[in-house]
């Protein structure tokens, strides 16, 4: 049963690793928009 618990806490604590990660990823990509190449596209 040790085993059990100590799987589902890795389970449980990489689930929040990876949420807290895509979460900061997302909010560095919203803050630093990637440049739009419209004007580049309509130049030519």
């Amino acid at each position: 049963m040790e085993n059990f618990f100590a799987l589902l806490a890795v389970v449980v604590g990489s689930a929040v690793l990876g949420l807290a990660l895509a979460y900061g990823m997302r909010r560095q990509r919203d803050s630093h928009p990637p440049p739009k190449h419209d004007d580049a596209t309509l130049k030519f």
